[in-house]
């Protein structure tokens, strides 16, 4: 038992945080999307106005603290910061954040989202786009618990839920077509039962079918509140 108790502890955690350099964001982000690295590329603007929109409405809260859990190049904490929010982000990922814009760099943090360096309910918001299907079991249990613990009001996440035969997908092709950082791929069930608990109740859950190419992917975006 002693050995178990220290192995959790150390909080030792299997990662794919060593996926995200150069090649990763090059070869797959940039090339595939057609992204420049750019708060004003056009995608990126409409991409941040869903996810303020998102924000907004199901929360009702019209600024604050936010955090964003794997913020990447850190454009929605500028697009927040420039409408008033106080917002910070957090990645693991050098390539990434030494990209990010200059007068946003002072509020993107390095780290993992499994041992976040921040105290106990420090933002109203935490949210976590398509971050979570990137992890082994073991971190997302963690990044779960750390992401409620610095939370003091509401969480949002998306991410992709493609279901029992999409898991089947990805353990085939994660190494091929598909991104082969996407290791845990579950229906949005899964995902929501892993906030609800004691100190969160989960809110809502809107799915929406996506364009992948295939035909499979479905995105989800779930909400939780803290009790």
């Amino acid at each position: 038992m002693d050995g178990f108790k220290n192995l959790k502890e150390s909080r030792i955690l299997r990662t794919t945080s060593v996926l995200y350099d150069d090649v990763y964001w090059e070869e797959y982000w940039h090339k595939r999307f057609n992204v420049s690295y750019s708060k004003n590329d056009p995608s990126v603007i409409a991409e941040n106005e869903k996810k303020l929109m998102w924000t907004q409405n199901l929360f009702h809260i019209p600024s604050g603290s936010l955090l964003d859990v794997g913020c990447s190049f850190g454009y929605f904490v500028s697009f927040l910061r420039d409408r008033g929010w106080n917002a910070q982000g957090i990645d693991c990922s050098d390539y990434a954040l030494e990209r990010a814009e200059a007068d946003t760099k002072p509020f993107l943090h390095k780290g993992l989202s499994s041992s976040l360096p921040f105290g106990d309910k420090t933002f109203d918001v935490v949210t976590c786009f398509d971050v979570l299907e990137h992890l082994y079991i073991e971190e997302i249990m963690a990044t779960v618990e750390e992401i409620k613990r610095v939370c003091k009001d509401a969480i949002l996440i998306k991410l992709p839920a493609w279901g029992f035969i999409g898991e089947m997908e990805v353990i085939n092709s994660s190494f091929g077509s598909l991104d082969k950082s996407h290791v845990s791929v579950y229906p949005w069930e899964f995902w929501a039962r892993r906030f609800h608990g004691d100190d969160f109740y989960f809110l809502n859950a809107s799915l929406w079918r996506g364009d992948d190419g295939r035909g499979v992917a479905t995105e989800a975006w779930i909400s939780f509140r803290r009790r």
